[in-house]
């Protein structure tokens, strides 16, 4: 049996108790990054994480933020819109550019000369694997204007939708046609929704949501901006969930008082129709004063 060394012994409390910690000193990023992975989810919370880290800020790197907030934005928002940080994006976007440049470049003005058609088709045809499989990776990803106009795959689309059959079969050229034309409708929805003026409810618009997720450069900030979110969400249902209680509480008490009006009402009709007073539904007499009960026994 393996006897565990003194510093496993440490980072395994530490990991029970990870929050009470407050200042850390200098201590080194993976040992940081050892107790973020044996703690749980119930103990090492984003905010617990968070506060941590604000306190000792030299804590915050590359190896934390890959391990343990990207699975944070995993585990919390499974169903999130935004996938990846903008770097990220950025990165994939541009690696499934690539065989579309180079196509492209490789072409030139192949649509316009049967030569360089001819020359040209055994290369394109060689990228034709490379160009099918970021097809799919690319209609996952969510374009936003800032990463067309970072990656400029926008505009090599356009281009490759003119080429010539030989050099990019129909159904490739249909796809990307297809792609090219989804981004530009969303592109034209998302400034025609900046162009208006923004609504009473506490939610972001379209354009802003696409300008805050460029603004998020690590897993930490998309996790900051999806609880922002959230949180916002939550905010809004509970104040409607507030209001809706309120209005239906005035609208029993409404009922209420109008049912004792009417039951008084009701009772003021009945003595009418007996020919009594109205006091005497009280026991007063005539005179007003209070009808005397006779006493019990006889007259001695």
């Amino acid at each position: 049996m393996e006897v565990p060394s003194l510093r496993r012994l440490c980072v395994r409390l530490l990991a029970q108790y990870v929050h009470c910690m407050y200042e850390l000193g200098d201590m080194q990023n993976d040992i940081w990054a050892e107790i973020l992975a044996g703690s749980g989810p119930q103990t090492a919370t984003p905010l617990v994480v968070r506060r941590i880290e604000e306190i000792n800020p030299h804590l915050e790197c590359a190896e934390t933020d890959e391990r343990y907030w990207k699975a944070a934005v995993d585990r919390d928002f499974p169903y999130r819109g935004l996938a990846f940080p903008y770097p990220c994006l950025r990165s994939q976007v541009r690696d499934a550019h690539e065989p579309w440049k180079a196509l492209v470049d490789l072409c030139g003005e192949a649509s316009s000369s049967t030569a360089s058609t001819s020359a040209a088709t055994p290369a394109a045809r060689s990228l034709q694997p490379r160009l099918r499989s970021t097809l799919q990776s690319l209609a996952a990803v969510r374009m936003s204007t800032r990463l067309l106009e970072d990656t400029g795959i926008g505009h090599t689309f356009k281009r490759a939708r003119k080429l010539h059959a030989d050099l990019l079969p129909k159904d490739l050229q249909h796809q990307a046609s297809t792609m090219f034309d989804h981004w530009r409708d969303h592109h034209r929805l998302l400034r025609d929704k900046a162009s208006r003026k923004p609504g009473k409810g506490m939610e972001l618009s379209a354009a802003e949501l696409e300008e805050a997720h460029t603004q998020c450069n690590t897993w930490k900030q998309l996790y900051t901006f999806l609880a922002s979110l959230r949180d916002k969400r939550l905010a809004k249902f509970s104040n409607k969930a507030k209001s809706m209680y309120q209005k239906q509480h005035a609208q029993r008490h409404g009922t209420k008082g109008l049912r004792l009006s009417m039951a008084a009402a009701s009772s003021a009709r009945r003595v009418a129709r007996k020919g009594l007073p109205h006091s005497n539904v009280h026991g007063l007499g005539n005179t007003g004063n209070p009808a005397k009960k006779p006493r019990r026994g006889g007259a001695l």
